[in-house]
C-alpha cells in the first residue's frame, strides 16, 4: 500500500483494509483476519499487507479472486484505489 501526499508528515496513519468481494473465501483459499489494519509510521510512504494463500490442493477453474478495499484511514482521505492481479 502506498501513502502519498503525506509521507513526510509527522503523524502516523492507520489504514483499514476489508475484503469486499471476489470468488475466494477465507480461510479455505486465503488467510488473515479482516478487516486488517496496516500502519504507516511517520515519514513512511509504503507498507505491506501479507495475505497467505491456502494450498487447498484443488484445481481452481477459473482462478479465484479476492477484492480488497481501503475502508478507513485514521488521518487524511482515501484516494484512487488500484486493481492488482
Amino acid at each position: 500500500i502506498t501513502r502519498t501526499g503525506g509521507g513526510s508528515a509527522a503523524a502516523a496513519v492507520d489504514v483499514t483494509v476489508a475484503v469486499t468481494g471476489g470468488t475466494a473465501t477465507n480461510p479455505a483459499d486465503f488467510g488473515g483476519t479482516f478487516p486488517a489494519t496496516v500502519s504507516f509510521a511517520a515519514g513512511v510512504n509504503e507498507a505491506t499487507l501479507t495475505i497467505p494463500i491456502a494450498d487447498d490442493a484443488l484445481p481452481e477453474e477459473p482462478d479465484e479472486t479476492v477484492d480488497l478495499e481501503i475502508t478507513a484511514v485514521s488521518a487524511g482521505t482515501v484516494g484512487a484505489q488500484n486493481t492488482a492481479t
